[in-house]
């Protein structure tokens, strides 16, 4: 398992899969006298070199699948080492449209869709509400500008207009830099919607600036992709009225079952996040009792990816059709991909954050489209109603030029009392404006 350091709860989602496959608590996986076990190595979030180095490292213990990296970006630099060397991986969260179909990317499976689904979901919750205007908020990688660029095409069939889109800037240790100008850029632009799109820590950094600069105020949306509403951990009260989007896990039928365990056994909610993991872990489980009812041999090989010559994983291809093939209940939905490698079901919870909880209030699927329960909505503050944009001049000082014609500019000779040199039609509009 391939895992950055800022997530090693992955560790105990992928370690109470494993006992409770071993231990058949799994109604629907025996795997016989075979036992599985797990190794973890730690790789940065972002650098696809470094968790290219962690899954060769992981190869050289003989193993039969590389679970992670999270980030798409990450997952490439992993699925060049097993793809040349023919090593499953199942990359939990990766979304990135450039996974699908890629035929540099045949050893790559994934537990949710590819981030152009989730601009349909967004795109169709905006059309509900009759908003045309937008403000875009991302982190500067592959993950922040990839989800969005689908919705950016989206944007311009409909006509809609993106009044502000921006890129903040992250550092090696995860510390924004200029994300005070990003805000400041969304403010004048006269946006009252946001879409942000990144991970749930740099969230947080991103609304303790917002809520100061009146961002965070009544009349204000902002919308947050799968990363952030995933996760179900602390999140400050008052960003009640926040608006999610995350994969539509629906619960599957070990969802209950599992829950409870996490919770003995570690005292906390399992977040949908870590549910991937478990999922991944099943996958595996799944795969290998197909191959065992097939009566299929299989034989761990120590590979070596920094060969010139690497020798592949004879096996490899067998393995990765029967975790593909196999299918069983899970604690999303069900465990099922397609011949491409992901999964069979598509669709998003709408969840807008009450309170502190995040509850569903709507769902979107490919097929179906949205559907949304209107009462159970509110946004930021508790408004129950918002207009997309405010004055496009709102937090901006101009300086205009004109000349004295009545009754458009005038001199006002009570300005002692009214405060004001001139007066007229344009004085009065500039005001309304």
């Amino acid at each position: 398992v391939i895992l950055p350091l800022e997530f090693t709860k992955v560790e105990r989602a992928v370690g109470l899969a494993i006992d409770m496959i071993n231990e058949n608590e799994i109604d629907d996986i025996r795997l016989n006298a075979s036992k599985l076990s797990a190794s973890f190595h730690i790789a940065d979030l972002y650098n696809s070199y470094e968790n290219f180095h962690r899954a060769c490292d992981a190869m050289k213990e003989k193993i039969i699948a590389i679970i992670g990296p999270m980030l798409s970006s990450a997952a490439i630099g992993t699925q060049i080492a097993c793809s040349k060397l023919n090593m499953p991986q199942i990359a939990p969260i990766a979304s990135e449209t450039y996974l699908a179909n890629n035929p540099n990317y045949n050893y790559l499976l994934r537990l949710v869709p590819i981030s152009t689904v989730e601009s349909l979901a967004i795109a169709a919750f905006i059309e509900h509400n009759g908003w045309t205007k937008v403000a875009i908020l991302a982190s500067n990688t592959d993950f922040g500008i990839n989800t969005v660029s689908k919705f950016r095409e989206i944007i311009s069939v409909k006509s809609w207009t993106i009044l502000a889109f921006e890129l903040f800037q992250i550092d090696k240790v995860g510390n924004l830099s200029g994300i005070e100008n990003n805000l400041h850029a969304i403010k004048n632009s006269g946006a009252r919607i946001v879409i942000l799109n990144c991970l749930k820590s740099q969230a947080l950094q991103i609304f303790q600036y917002a809520r100061k600069m009146g961002l965070m105020d009544k009349g204000w949306c902002w919308i947050v992709v799968d990363a952030i509403a995933s996760e179900a951990s602390y999140l400050p009260p008052d960003l009640n009225g926040l608006i999610g989007l995350r994969y539509h896990t629906n619960q599957g039928q070990l969802y209950q079952k599992v829950a409870a365990k996490y919770y003995h056994r570690y005292n906390e909610t399992v977040e949908p996040l870590y549910l991937y993991y478990f999922d991944s872990v099943l996958a595996v489980g799944y795969g290998i009792q197909a191959m065992q009812r097939q009566e299929k041999q299989i034989k761990a090989a120590k590979l070596i990816c920094s060969d010139v010559n690497a020798i592949p994983w004879n096996d490899g291809r067998q393995v990765l059709d029967s975790i593909k093939e196999a299918s069983g209940p899970s604690t999303t939905s069900s465990i099922n991909f397609t011949s491409t490698g992901g999964p069979a079901k598509i669709g998003f919870d709408i969840v807008n954050l009450h309170g502190r909880t995040w509850s569903k209030v709507g769902n979107w699927t490919n097929s179906n489209g949205l559907t949304l329960d209107d009462n159970q909505v509110y946004f930021l503050q508790g408004i129950n109603h918002i207009t997309d944009s405010g004055s496009f001049v709102s937090g901006k000082n101009l300086i205009t030029t004109t000349i004295l014609e009545a009754p458009f500019t005038m001199i006002d000779d009570n300005h002692a009392i009214t405060g004001r040199k001139y007066k007229g039609y344009m004085i009065d509009l500039m005001d309304e404006i």
